[in-house]
């Protein structure tokens, strides 16, 4: 299965651009929305969807800007939050924060770092006030779907070259 859906025979050994759309649409959909949609009804569930949701900033900075995040992780995360949230006036200092406390913490300790709380009453999905680093996973996870709607809905639009090469090419490095 290369996802949910479809196996590697399902386009062959040579996928258009418009298959790897496809597939990856398929991916994000089965293996992180609907996956973390399901999860919010568990009680205290919220670290859980944080956990499958947060690694999106990364990834969606790949895609859209054809660049890597390799040894530059906080970077793209920066540039991902800064895509999903273009009218919200993050600081790089306080996406730094937010980069150190959530994701690092989750993603290299197990665990967010002190100074995180999680909860469905905060009014924004992710918000710092001070040192503090709020994130809201139901807002988080809705804010997010709509994101990568979009983004998807971009790159089938056979008119952007550009925004089609970058996902492409990094859709590419992933399957070599």
């Amino acid at each position: 299965m290369i996802s949910p859906q479809f196996t590697t025979e399902t386009f062959g050994p040579n996928p258009t651009l418009d298959h790897k759309i496809l597939i990856f649409e398929d991916r994000e959909l089965g293996w992180r929305f609907n996956i973390a949609k399901a999860t919010e009804i568990i009680p205290d569930a919220g670290y859980a969807v944080i956990s499958i949701l947060f690694a999106y900033f990364e990834m969606v900075a790949q895609y859209s800007t054809g660049h890597s995040s390799d040894h530059k992780s906080g970077i793209a995360f920066r540039e991902g939050v800064r895509l999903v949230y273009p009218t919200r006036t993050f600081e790089s200092n306080q996406l730094d924060i937010i980069f150190s406390r959530v994701r690092c913490g989750m993603f290299h300790d197990g665990y967010t770092k002190f100074g995180t709380l999680i909860g469905g009453g905060f009014p924004n999905a992710l918000d710092i006030d001070k040192y503090t680093v709020r994130v809201n996973p139901h807002k988080l996870r809705a804010d997010l779907y709509n994101h990568f709607s979009q983004y998807v809905a971009m790159v089938k639009d056979v008119t952007r070259t550009k925004e089609r090469a970058n996902f492409e090419k990094i859709f590419d490095a992933g399957t070599n």
